[in-house]
């Protein structure tokens, strides 16, 4: 055994269990809290703090006083004297007896002084230390407690409350897993929910951009871009807001005469203050597994990554405005009580504000421009804040009873660094072959034995370089037996770097060098019991579409008819991709290659002349002989040399379908978008059940 790691485990474990536990007051708590609170106000016993517990632990007066005022509001009983005796023991590791409980009403009666009598004598609690009992006023002391059990339920019912949201998001997901769960164990209901609900709620709930057909695309918004969730994601997200709106107003009122908060905004202002607060802290172990790779509520929902990054975003926004709601509601209150720069200098508060501080730098730090155009700073710098804002939010609330949640955020986040970790040493480090492929990297990477790849899944790569070492790139990939292939545009960074080296080599643009892969992620997409299927791939987005399109050809079980389009603007694009073509068995299927540019021609014809000429209204131009010759070595393959009309196409493979078809696209976001619209236009037009899958992954 390793001692080390055994001793510190131990100590982790017994610190956390020494942390400062949130409690749930009771209703008898909250009035014994009452009771103390008017006694602490009014009243001294001690040279001790005004309002320390210990009093009652071991000044008798003290402890008849309260039990006293506890007959007053009828909470004079055996679980309320256990409780006051766990207090001692707990908090001040004094033993009350439990006779000392009994026969403190009788000490009262026998010694106690009236309140009226402490009036008439003028009594001042901030120079006289009371050695009698006293007889409370009943009235003020029903007020008193009513105030309290205002304050405690509300403070009680926030961790409530704050569950309650996460509670949201649980059954949100809960419901989507079922959905697309059920589709994949019982393959009938896909043909049996095709009445006219189902596609009502496909075709304007599920399926559609919030607004015309813009969503995987870039929006612009004045001076700003930013990417706009699907319709169903913001129905959902705007959903969670109003139910913020409704956990963070329920139950806030004011106690009339309240004599703890004698002003109705202090009140109010503190009673929101402790809301806010309390559920942005319960909301941030679902924030950071919403950002993680290793979400197991991604398996639960068969749900995108990009899913799942849009409500991590959106939660995440709704969680710094409640922080930011929480420091402005108490700095204001502080400023009331004329506390302010006592408060503030405070250790707790200025973690409190060094989180909320890092959350706002979040919002901005995250905008579109920047995460596309400095990703690798964009991710540094979020990783940072991120780690701060939970360090501010662990040692602002420690000390508050809400250590335990932060513990759940801090495992959630550690978990999903173990795996990746994990995933990446299963992998391993081997020597992958990389090639300069125009303006691509091809990336063949030896695949273990022991890693099984997803059909229509994503990983991502880590390069032995020693300067870009710790960064890591997404992609969809193809696979074989031996091998992983991936393809990657070259842009600034790593992958130029290896451009650059690759065309310097001596001995040509491919070389051999160690990656490792994270993965794999995701999940197929659930088309095996369509009667037709037809992908619809564009540009870059190839790879995830043609591995999933050579799964159904090549699994014995098929029986669907297979149609995949693949839009390029080169041929060259085609030629680059030719030898996994070559590989499948097309004689069966359908494949159309539409060509929307004249490829230049060099590889193919031994020319160096090139045209860009590009085909967005022109129809077809004379097929080149380059054209014919890729055409005679792949027979099987239609080369049309126009932009296709995406209307035609899908209505066609709709009329051609046998009772039901799956378009599965990924390619250039406008491209998808159009798509999109298309067949939400069409889904009410047939009796055949239409169904559209969005596999483009959103990384950033």
């Amino acid at each position: 055994m390793n001692w080390g790691v055994f001793f510190t485990f131990y100590f982790f474990i017994s610190q956390v269990t020494a942390l400062e536990k949130w409690h749930a007051y009771s209703k008898g708590e909250q009035k014994i809290r009452g009771c103390s609170n008017h006694i602490s106000r009014s009243l001294s016993f001690d040279k001790g703090s005004k309002y320390s517990y210990a009093k009652y632990c071991k000044n008798v007066n003290a402890l008849s006083t309260l039990v006293g005022c506890l007959a007053d509001v009828n909470v004079n009983d055996t679980k309320m004297f256990k409780y006051i005796q766990h207090e001692c023991i707990d908090e001040y590791e004094i033993d009350l007896p439990m006779e000392n409980l009994t026969n403190a009403y009788a000490y009262l009666i026998q010694n106690g002084v009236t309140w009226k009598l402490l009036k008439e004598r003028k009594y001042n609690s901030t120079t006289e230390i009371l050695n009698t009992p006293v007889f409370l006023n009943k009235t003020l002391s029903t007020l008193y407690v009513k105030a309290q059990v205002n304050f405690l339920t509300s403070y009680t019912n926030s961790m409530y409350y704050g569950i309650g949201a996460v509670s949201y998001w649980l059954a949100v997901c809960l419901v989507g897993g079922l959905a697309n769960w059920s589709m994949i164990w019982f393959p009938s209901l896909r043909n049996s929910m095709n009445g006219r609900i189902s596609k009502l709620w496909r075709k304007w709930i599920t399926i559609p951009a919030l607004f015309g057909k813009k969503q995987a695309a870039v929006q612009k918004l004045g001076l700003f871009s930013a990417l706009v969730p699907s319709r169903i994601e913001s129905v959902i997200s705007l959903l969670f807001f109003g139910l913020l709106i409704g956990v963070n107003a329920a139950e806030i009122k004011y106690i009339d005469q309240d004599p703890i908060f004698k002003v109705k905004k202090i009140a109010l202002l503190r009673y929101f203050s402790d809301r806010t607060g309390i559920v942005c802290v319960v909301l941030i172990p679902i924030l950071l597994l919403f950002g993680g790779r290793n979400n197991f509520l991604m398996w639960l929902t068969r749900w995108k990554y990009s899913t799942f990054i849009a409500y991590h975003r959106w939660v995440g926004r709704w969680v710094v405005l409640l922080a930011f709601l929480h420091s402005i509601g108490y700095t204001e209150y502080f400023i009331q009580y004329d506390t302010y720069a006592s408060n503030m200098a405070e250790t707790y508060v200025i973690w409190g504000v060094v989180g909320t501080a890092c959350g706002c730098l979040i919002l901005f730090q995250g905008l579109l421009y920047l995460r596309r155009n400095w990703y690798e700073t964009f991710l540094v710098i979020h990783i940072i804040l991120a780690a701060f804002f939970v360090i501010g939010t662990w040692y602002h609330v420690v000390e508050l009873g809400f250590a335990q949640v932060m513990i759940a955020a801090i495992v959630v986040w550690g978990f999903d660094r173990i795996v990746r970790v994990a995933r990446i040493l299963h992998f391993g480090f081997p020597e992958a072959q990389v090639t300069l492929m125009k303006d691509k990297l091809e990336i063949i990477v030896p695949r273990p034995s022991h890693w099984k790849p997803i059909v229509g899944g994503y990983a991502w790569i880590y390069f032995g370089d020693k300067k870009y070492f710790w960064q890591s790139h997404p992609f969809t990939y193809m696979h074989d037996e031996q091998s992983v292939i991936l393809y990657t545009t070259v842009h600034a960074g790593i992958t130029q770097k290896i451009a650059q080296k690759l065309q310097d080599n001596p001995s040509g643009p491919s070389m051999k060098m160690r990656v490792s892969i994270e993965g794999p992620y995701g999940c197929a997409t659930p088309i095996e019991h369509h009667s037709d299927v037809v992908f619809v791939a564009g540009g870059n987005g190839i790879p995830g579409m043609l591995n999933e399109f050579k799964h159904l050809l090549t699994n014995e079980k098929t029986k669907q008819r297979i149609k995949f389009n693949w839009i390029v603007k080169e041929l060259t694009m085609f030629e680059e991709m030719a030898k996994h073509f070559a590989k499948l068995p097309l004689s069966n299927t359908e494949v159309n290659i539409f060509v929307t540019r004249q490829p230049a021609l060099k590889s193919l014809m031994g020319s160096d002349e090139s045209n860009d000429t590009d085909f967005k209204n022109e129809g077809k131009f004379d097929t080149l002989s380059g054209v014919s010759l890729l055409q005679s070595d792949f027979p099987d393959i239609n080369f049309i040399m126009q932009r296709p009309d995406l209307d035609n196409l899908v209505q066609r493979d709709i009329e051609e379908a046998a009772n039901s078809v799956a378009f599965v696209t990924c390619g250039p976001p406008i491209m998808v978008d159009e798509l999109r619209s298309v067949i939400v236009d069409k889904i009410d037009k047939t009796n055949k059940r239409v169904d559209f899958y969005d596999t483009l992954e959103v990384w950033t």
